[in-house]
């Protein structure tokens, strides 16, 4: 687990100030804001009082990042994080996430969704947030199985007999019992 400090007090770091996002930092005062959350399947009979709820698992945790930019050395340090942020590339690669609030729910790579961003304010500069998902890798795929039906089960098992079956003699050949039994052994003492 990931050690946790409380932003802001003294003797700590500042690195709840600071975010790194795929290996670059994010420019300007940052704010973090986490949202996790998990797929309820949720059916209410109709006509009856409650419901009832099937946990289907986590969905992708929603992280938002915040950048306030009040400089020029900020700003130039966004432009140099243009490239990864605004990508036209399919099937990016996921970014990893430096900053202790996503960490500590152990979200570490993420992917951008969207990149909204306003009008520098001559008081309060320039917003952008960046808003990801948690990156999960692609499950591994299941291999099927497939059920044999009772009639595909019982011709493999006569194929696997076959070999052993005395087909001139066996059912329906027109031989009888008598004619599959072992002849008697005599033995006469010499």
């Amino acid at each position: 687990m990931p050690e946790i400090t409380y932003p802001n007090q003294p003797g700590t770091d500042d690195s709840w100030d600071l975010c790194v996002l795929g290996g670059e930092f994010l420019p300007g005062a940052i704010r973090v804001r986490v949202k996790l959350g998990n797929e309820l399947d949720v059916q209410k009979p109709k006509g009856a009082k409650g419901a009832t709820i099937r946990d289907e698992g986590a969905n992708p945790s929603e992280v938002s990042i915040q950048c306030q930019i009040s400089e020029q050395a900020e700003m130039d340090q966004l432009a140099r994080c243009m490239p990864f942020l605004r990508t036209s590339k399919k099937n990016r690669d996921p970014l990893v996430i430096e900053h202790p609030h996503p960490n500590m729910w152990g979200i570490d790579k993420v992917i951008i969704s969207e990149i909204e961003s306003e009008d520098p304010d001559p008081v309060e500069g320039m917003t952008v947030t960046i808003s990801c998902k948690e990156w999960f890798p692609a499950p591994s795929e299941v291999k099927q199985t497939t059920s044999k039906t009772a009639e595909q089960k019982a011709k493999d098992e006569a194929a696997a007999w076959a070999p052993f079956v005395d087909k001139e003699l066996g059912p329906g050949s027109g031989g009888s019992v008598s004619d599959n039994t072992i002849p008697e052994i005599v033995i006469t003492p010499s």
